[in-house]
């Protein structure tokens, strides 16, 4: 979550809040898969996209990557926005108010090899257009060992404007 504050074109204020502690699970009937923050609840995967990540970690395909599409809903959020934008103003404020919350993000996983990071080097992409022989190796090995996989993980944060509030008042400058 982020609280922003301008005036006249001046940043002000610019606060993040971090709120992955209060992240849970969407769904009771998909898999929670252990991680990190594991006490707090760990993404939601489906049996497809676990299937897809199985098949990712497994592969031949040394320049193979992951899209993994993260998404966070949080349904009293407008009403933290208001409350925010409220209590600001009541601080004496008399500045342009943006509260937002970043909902999705679509991280990408990467073989870590050397083929991998050869292959993605910008000395190796330059040397191979300057070749003769680069084009005709070089892209044909490419295009064969590159893949790409897609896996969407849900997250939700069920709480309430009342519980987290006092957090973002603390917060404030």
């Amino acid at each position: 979550m982020r609280i922003l504050t301008k005036k006249d074109g001046v940043t002000n204020i610019d606060v993040a809040l971090d709120v992955t502690n209060f992240i849970e699970t969407e769904e009771d009937t998909w898999p929670t898969l252990p991680s990190k923050r594991h006490e707090a609840g760990a993404g939601q995967i489906s049996e497809v996209d676990v299937k897809q990540l199985q098949e990712f970690v497994g592969t031949g395909y040394k320049l193979a990557t992951c899209v993994m599409a993260q998404s966070v809903a949080w349904d009293d959020f407008h009403l933290l926005q208001t409350r925010v934008q409220e209590k600001l103003v009541s601080l004496g404020m008399d500045e342009e108010v943006v509260v937002t919350f970043e909902r999705a993000r679509d991280p990408i996983i990467r073989r870590n090899t050397q083929l991998y990071h050869f292959m993605n080097n910008n000395i190796t992409l330059i040397l191979a257009l300057m070749s003769i022989v680069g084009p005709i190796i070089f892209w044909p090995f490419a295009w064969w060992q590159r893949k790409t996989w897609y896996v969407t993980a849900r997250f939700r944060i069920n709480m309430t404007v009342d519980e987290y509030f006092p957090l973002v008042v603390e917060a404030l400058p």
